[in-house]
């Protein structure tokens, strides 16, 4: 069995608009331009009432994503938009925790919460070699569930009337994904980038964490039409394949 490789320093992580990176001291600016907002304050389970002052949170929240190397920041449009971790790392069993908040209202339901979570779980089963990433989330939490499914996310169970919210039980989705259930996954992520995003088949691999033969097999199982037929497909492979050996 592999081990975990050795945390030494957190890379930065991207895809096409997501850049997730090391935090710097305009990330509490970006957070504190925002502002308290209460939905974000429901959505993460607390009590306004029990919370610090705002900008005592803020300050709070940068040293510690400073000093934990599994903790990036997410930025979008060359702002800080929210943050994303892996926490109660298990080395002997490979597994770990993630979470995400995105404090931006401006970027909700647009799928930045969603490709952050990609980058996280190709670095936590690549990088870290880890075989099983879970999370919990409330469950009237619905915009966020539903991102997690799309990311692979499978749901496992429920406490119920976990979490006392502003004077109302509410009860946690328990949530998890494997290491060979991410890999079909980043196959139809992979794929989703090449049909939408404008992108060269190599570029969607690589964005995908997934190697370019894997994904042509992936496409001809799936019989996508078009140019993306078995033709074109060959076409695109001699063309990497040209252009590798002229480097």
């Amino acid at each position: 069995m592999s081990a975990l490789p050795r945390i030494r320093k957190r890379p930065t992580l991207r895809v096409l608009n997501v850049l997730l990176r090391p935090p710097r001291p305009s990330d509490k600016t970006d957070w504190l331009a925002c502002g308290r907002n209460p939905e974000l304050v429901r959505l993460y389970g607390n009590n306004p009432d029990d919370l610090p002052p705002f900008k005592q949170e803020v300050n709070r929240w940068y040293a510690a994503t400073r000093r934990d190397s599994l903790s990036w920041m997410i930025e979008a449009d060359s702002r800080c938009i929210g943050h994303v971790r892996l926490h109660s790392l298990d080395a002997p069993n490979r597994r770990a925790r993630l979470a995400i908040g995105i404090f931006n209202p401006n970027y909700w339901g647009r799928g930045f919460g969603t490709e952050a979570v990609r980058l996280v779980l190709q670095h936590a089963f690549k990088g870290l070699n880890l075989h099983r990433v879970d999370l919990r989330t409330l469950s009237y939490n619905l915009r966020a569930i539903k991102s997690f499914e799309k990311c692979g996310f499978v749901r496992e169970g429920v406490e119920r009337e976990s979490a006392l919210v502003s004077g109302r039980w509410e009860s946690d989705l328990l949530m998890s994904i494997l290491k060979h259930e991410y890999r079909r996954v980043r196959a139809k992520h992979a794929e989703e980038l090449y049909r939408t995003s404008e992108v060269s088949l190599e570029r969607a691999a690589e964005l995908a964490g997934l190697s370019v033969r894997a994904m042509m097999e992936h496409l001809r199982r799936r019989k996508i039409p078009s140019r993306y037929d078995r033709t074109s497909l060959q076409e695109d492979l001699a063309s990497i394949k040209a252009r590798a050996r002229k480097k």
